[in-house]
């Protein structure tokens, strides 16, 4: 039984199960370090009340339980209620000079909570997309994090803006069957190539997400139609 496993037997609250094997889906997309992955689900263990901390410390090791415990001290940052955005980033820094695996963490829960606040009362949405916006999202883009960065700033986006995000959603929709053939067309020329100079490569392709078109539409005064580079 793996170490993931004996911890969840051992969880006094589902919900909190649940939430830990969310996170640790989006953490294991980035690596698959054990430590990292028990201490993500520790966290959500811990911070729901649904383990204690010496259960913590026996079932997933020293390691991971300093993770989940580490997680659980930095806190909540509230920008909402402080305007203090400096103060959030701050403590974020300062987790990552102790150790960077904390904010990885940090970043896949901040994602789960925007899924799963779809249908929160708006004040909360907001609260959370507010310091997404100001401080997930940035530090995500700091460190190189893009999996997470691009799905921090659209669900961002969706809540603090939803008319403009549906502008963009419905435009992207409408463009689909284009964009796709586009991606498709460039990876096969770009396959055909790399194979006559021998080079072993993996091509992928994607529409940009909707936050970055709906802000280089803003920025270069461009309607969605004028703008060329959504694809990458």
């Amino acid at each position: 039984m793996s170490s993931l496993e004996s911890i969840t037997q051992h969880a006094t609250d589902e919900r909190a199960v649940a939430s830990g094997r969310a996170i640790v889906d989006i953490v294991a997309q980035l690596t698959d370090d054990d430590d990292i992955l028990t201490g993500a689900m520790l966290f959500a263990l811990l911070e729901a009340n649904a383990l204690p901390i010496e259960r913590a410390q026996a079932l997933g090791g020293p390691a991971a339980a300093r993770i989940g415990t580490e997680l659980l001290r930095l806190g909540s940052l509230n920008l909402v209620a402080s305007s203090n955005q400096s103060e959030g980033l701050r403590k974020m820094l300062l987790a990552i000079v102790t150790d960077p695996r904390l904010v990885l963490i940090k970043l896949a829960a901040q994602l789960h909570k925007l899924r799963e606040s779809k249908d929160a009362p708006e004040a909360e949405r907001q609260r959370l997309a507010y310091e997404t916006r100001q401080v997930y999202a940035p530090l995500a883009n700091r460190l190189g994090v893009w999996q997470i960065k691009w799905q921090l700033e659209d669900w961002s986006f969706r809540y603090l803006e939803p008319d403009n995000y549906k502008r963009v959603a419905a435009w992207l929709a409408a463009k689909r069957g284009d964009r796709e053939r586009y991606i498709e067309d460039v990876i096969a020329t770009l396959r055909d190539e790399l194979a006559k100079a021998q080079v072993d490569a993996d091509i992928a392709g994607r529409p940009k997400h909707i936050y970055s078109i709906w802000r280089k539409s803003q920025r270069k005064g461009l309607s969605f139609d004028q703008l060329y580079d959504v694809r990458a």
